[in-house]
């Protein structure tokens, strides 16, 4: 349970400023006071089961339900249940032959998690506003006397319910060989139903606050894979490796009705496709003289093929062919989903010395680079250029540019989103280094110690991309955050 309280008055124009005198009644100018409170509660009862037979067939079950306030109605309960189940069959008599199975578990899991975060306590509710900047009217036209109003604040949502993410996996883990290789596998799936959003809504609707609404169901395939093994090369070298794979689909299934798409500037969510889709107009090289661009016009039924067209500026794709740039020729320009991730561990013990070598990478998935727009494109930014920007823009004797002509106004050309700032985002990164030297424990003696270990550390060494932004490492959109740079560290553990 929540609940506050909030209250704040000013004045302006004190006569003395004398702090054993002020206060707001002994202000001379105009004053203003505001107040709010809010309070939101949320109650859960559950009930678990757990069975485990000879650490051979495990059992777990739980069942949780859920009410909300921000939910009104039939919709402020749900009920959200989840169950796994594991079967070591390497324990069954019929396995026992099997002298080079260590272990093999079969497991399988399923559960329903309720999500109502991040939805405003008021959700349910139409709410008003009365003010003088927004709600006041002078109703017989002069500007003298105004007459008080209210507006509306937020638009209510009475029919807003849980949101339901439905997980489920099945998968195997087997050691083999006296535990010495491990493999498992695991194939799950992640469903959100009923996905709570804020729509954006048309302008007409003034500047009321939208609720939270349950706009569709998004559906997230997969596959997580891993691969340990670990040995002994000589005597006193021994080793350990860990290979990691991860790939999924994401999709999104239904809409609800009467919203073609949800989303921001640059994403764009719609049916059939994956979540947070790139979305903008396609680029066809530069406007590289005036006949061309007249050649165009006289095609357009507007008699304006492009708005703002002009020599070094790009030249937009007509995608839906009506012989003119409109809103309609916008498309998907990719996806930040990779087709898969992938990680590889090696560490190598030779006597009291250690070596870790860590190495991720992520491949397929795409980035829009705010940073780069912001960087080569932006119209106002003339002394933040990038040596690209200032040497390999359009001009009348470099027509064969990466970047368009260099300008300090705004265009429909620098304006708008479009695939020039698409880039791919794989990458592969050594993620780090660790040397490691451990003291022998005679030599612990002397410091009455039970442990020490010298280590050096190396992170973020070395990156291999085409990503030209700060950090390929970045999901979908980069806003220029700030990267993971090289560090470098040393240092001591001891234990007593």
């Amino acid at each position: 349970h929540n609940e506050g309280e909030y209250l704040s008055g000013t004045t302006q124009d004190y006569f003395l400023f004398d702090p054993a005198f002020t206060d707001l009644n002994s202000g001379s100018g105009s004053k203003n006071n505001s107040s709010s409170k809010y309070e939101n509660a949320l109650f859960s009862y559950f009930g678990r089961l757990d069975y485990n037979f000879n650490d051979k067939y495990i059992l777990s079950a739980t069942l949780r339900r859920d009410g909300s306030s921000v939910f009104i109605g039939d919709y402020r309960w749900g009920m959200f249940p989840a169950a796994s189940i594991a079967w070591r069959i390497s324990e069954e008599n019929f396995m026992q032959s099997l002298s080079w199975l260590s272990d093999l578990r079969i497991r399988a899991g399923y559960g329903v998690v309720g999500n109502q975060l991040n939805v405003s306590p008021d959700n349910p509710y139409s709410l008003f506003i009365g003010n003088r900047a927004s709600s006041y009217y002078a109703i017989d036209g002069s500007n003298s006397t105004t007459q008080l109003g209210f507006r509306l604040d937020r638009i209510g949502n009475p029919e807003a319910r849980w949101e339901k993410n439905i997980n489920g996996n099945i998968g195997f883990d087997a050691y083999l060989f006296n535990n010495r290789l491990g493999i498992m596998t695991e194939y799950y799936w992640k469903d959100i139903e009923d996905l709570l959003y804020n729509v954006e809504l048309p302008a007409t609707m003034g500047m009321a606050s939208v609720p939270s609404v349950n706009v569709g169901h998004i559906r997230n395939r997969g596959v997580d894979a891993s691969i340990v093994n670990f040995g002994t090369i000589t005597g006193d070298l021994r080793y350990d490796l860990t290979l990691t794979l991860t790939a999924y689909r994401n999709e999104i299934v239904y809409i609800a009705d009467g919203i073609d798409y949800f989303g921001g500037s640059t994403s764009y969510n719609a049916l059939d496709h994956p979540m947070n889709a790139f979305w903008g107009y396609k680029v066809d090289g530069f406007w590289q003289s005036q006949d061309e661009i007249d050649q165009a016009d006289a095609g357009a039924p507007s008699g304006t093929f492009q708005s703002d067209a002009a020599l070094g500026r790009w030249r937009i794709v007509d995608v839906d062919k009506d012989g003119e740039i409109t809103t309609e020729d916008r498309t998907f320009l990719g996806y930040p989903h990779p087709d898969f991730t992938y990680g590889l561990d090696v560490g190598l013990n030779y006597k009291n010395f250690d070596l870790d070598i860590f190495f991720y990478g992520s491949q397929g998935n795409e980035i829009y680079s705010y940073y780069l727009r912001y960087l080569n494109i932006y119209p106002f930014l003339e002394g933040a250029k990038s040596h690209d920007a200032l040497y390999n823009s359009w001009t009348p004797t470099n027509t064969d540019a990466i970047w368009p002509i260099q300008e300090n106004t705004s265009t429909f050309s620098t304006d708008t989103y479009n695939d020039q700032y698409v880039f791919s985002g794989s990458y592969l990164r050594l993620k780090h280094i660790i040397i490691g030297y451990t003291l022998p424990a005679n030599a612990l003696q002397a410091i009455r110690a039970s442990g020490l270990r010298l280590y050096f550390q190396a992170s973020n060494l070395l990156t291999l991309t085409k990503y030209e932004g700060l950090d390929p490492e970045v999901y979908g959109v980069d806003h220029a955050n700030y990267a993971n740079h090289r560090q470098f560290h040393v240092g001591l553990n001891v234990s007593f």
